[in-house]
This record gives C-alpha cells, structure tokens and sequence, in this order.
C-alpha cells in the first residue's frame, strides 16, 4: 500500500532486504482493511561504542606479534603498565585491549590526556572536588577520573607531558592508593589499574 512504498520506497516492494542492520520488522494496523501487516521500516544505524580488544591488532610481523603477546601477559597480572611509542603507534589501542582482556574488563576505562590539562586544574581534574571548593566549582561537587575509573582502569594518555609537580601529586596517590579530593579533608580509597603512556623515551 502507500505507507509501505514511503516507508521502504516502491521499487523495494517485494525485495529481499540483505542489510539487516538498518531495519527494523514494525507491525502495524491498516484501518481501512482491517489487516495486520509486517513491513521493514529503515532506521538510521547506531552502532554501540565498544572497547578495543586484542583481535582488533591486526599484523603479523614479529614485532607486532611480540608486543601483542607481552601486552597479553600483563593483562592477566594487575600491575601498573606503562607502553612507550611515538605518537600514532596506537598506544590506546594496546590500552583498551589489555584493559578488555583483564580481570577489571566489566568495569569501567577512563582515558585522561594528560598534555591537555593544565597544572592548575590536574588535582581537580584526577581527584575532584567538593562544592564551592574554588570559583566556577559545580555546587554539588564532582567526582575526579580515578573514582570515575574506580574498580576499572584509569589510562593516562602522554603521561611525559604532565609537569613534575603533577606527577608528584600523581605519585603520592598511586603510592598510598588513596585520593583527597579539592576542598575535602577526608581521603577516599581507590581501587583502579593504571596504564600509562609516552612518546618520550
């Protein structure tokens, strides 16, 4: 009838419909005939954001090949890991996929660029902070990436780029496995893997 020919285009009438990603079977009532009919109704095709995982590595040259075993070890321990590469090497991708292989794969990945937070706003940024800790801070307070990271993996991007002071503040969290956040005298434990990376050797 008319609405099947607008809802799927006319010369689609009676085709076998091969991309099934992109429809959905809608059941609907003609009220003039009283009819039940079942038609393709396209829709636009959302695609779920997923984590990388080790079979998205592609390559099978021995370095490649080397690499994606050493990264397959370490995501069976829960240590720190730091992965050094020039910019483009897919350091992330190596990131998410140790992170989906791990014990901590149902839990959440938080990406941080470190080069893109200024020195003034790391603490706040990695901790977070209490309401009304400093000016323009959200009343209500707000959580830092690591308890947003918090029984999952917390991935610094181009760790190098961080400066000294805020990789002390860093340090001292990691050390003691606990944070205090901007305008808060009470600590909070963590329970977070770390990945770091570089591109600085």
């Amino acid at each position: 009838n008319n609405r099947a020919k607008a809802i799927i285009g006319q010369n689609n009438i009676g085709q076998k419909l091969t991309n099934k990603d992109q429809f959905i079977i809608d059941t609907f009532t003609s009220n003039c005939k009283k009819s039940i009919r079942s038609v393709a109704i396209h829709q636009k095709y959302k695609k779920e954001k997923r984590l990388y995982t080790f079979s998205d590595i592609k390559g099978n040259c021995p370095s490649v090949v080397r690499t994606k075993n050493l990264a397959k070890k370490a995501a069976a321990t829960d240590i720190p890991i730091l992965l050094i590469g020039e910019t483009g090497t897919g350091k992330e991708l190596f990131a998410q996929s140790i992170h989906s292989a791990s014990m901590r794969s149902h839990s959440p990945f938080v990406a941080v660029n470190c080069g893109a937070i200024s020195e003034s706003l790391i603490e706040s940024e990695l901790f977070g902070y209490v309401g009304g800790s400093f000016t323009g801070a959200n009343q209500e307070g707000r959580k830092g990436k690591f308890e947003a990271a918090q029984t999952g993996t917390l991935f610094l991007d181009e760790i190098g780029d961080m400066s000294l002071r805020a990789q002390v503040t860093l340090l001292r969290a990691l050390q003691e496995k606990e944070i205090t956040p901007v305008g808060s005298a009470t600590t909070r434990e963590i329970h977070v893997n770390i990945i770091a990376s570089t591109n600085k050797d």
